[in-house]
Parts: C-alpha cells; sequence; structure tokens
C-alpha cells in the first residue's frame, strides 16, 4: 500500500490536491473525455494573479487504468525505486 504521500489538502467531489512545495500542487481529477471517464494528474501552479493554472507536466489516462497503475505504483515502492 503506499505511504508517505504529501498530505492531501482537499478531498470530495471528482478531485484531490496534493500541495508539493508554496507555489506548486498537483491535482488528481475525475473527468470526461468524450464518453469515457479518464484521470487527470496534472501539476498545477500560482501564477501572478494568484491563481492555480495546469502545467503540461501530467497525465491522463483512462478511469479503468486506475488499478494498473495503483498496483505498479506500489511495485515501486516495495521495490525502492520510490523512497518513503
Amino acid at each position: 500500500m503506499l505511504t508517505n504521500i504529501p498530505h492531501i489538502l482537499i478531498q470530495g467531489g471528482n478531485m484531490q490536491v496534493l500541495k508539493l512545495i508554496q507555489t506548486n500542487e498537483i491535482r488528481i481529477r475525475r473527468v470526461k473525455w468524450g464518453k469515457e471517464d479518464r484521470l487527470d494528474i496534472r501539476v498545477f501552479f500560482i501564477g501572478d494573479d494568484g491563481i492555480y493554472h495546469p502545467t503540461k507536466r501530467g497525465v491522463f489516462i483512462p478511469f479503468n487504468m486506475i488499478g494498473k497503475l495503483i498496483k505498479e505504483l506500489q511495485h515501486l515502492q516495495r521495490t525502492r525505486i520510490i523512497s518513503e
């Protein structure tokens, strides 16, 4: 199981937010892409206007692949490729 993940600041609905540093955060949200559900995991930054904006850094995967993504991340963590 994944542990030591950055603190979740916002939780609920279709989005969760993980704070990275003072001006960056990762937003994880479920979105519709045509008729498919997708998982969008994207880095956001605070602009000069004080509002968070999306960057190109992120992934956009079919929602039905979440289980495989979690399984692979758990494997990476078990093999210490991802530090705790």
